[in-house]
């Protein structure tokens, strides 16, 4: 199944926030006639800093994609690649 990754950095807890990473499977709309709900989508992963930034985003999803073995290519929002491979860094 393809899906596409959910980033979201807005849930605080304390003083920290919360980065959670979400799948959704990339077809979802053209299999259900409904908005994704929580039942959709499966936490790839989760963590919690003082603050996030563009740098500390980075480093956590690239401990994410070598752990599940997953690199995207392209950012959605920008059609740019986001990261580079690790043996490319």
């Amino acid at each position: 199944m393809q899906t596409v990754w959910l980033i979201d950095i807005s849930i605080g807890l304390g003083s920290g926030k919360i980065l959670s990473v979400l799948a959704l499977n990339l077809r979802h709309h053209e299999q259900n006639e409904y908005a994704p709900g929580l039942a959709d989508v499966q936490c790839v992963a989760t963590a919690v800093e003082e603050s996030w930034n563009g740098e500390t985003i980075a480093e956590f999803l690239r401990k994410v994609f070598a752990k599940v073995g997953f690199f995207p290519l392209l950012s959605s929002k920008t059609a740019e690649p986001i990261l580079k491979r690790p043996s490319a860094c």
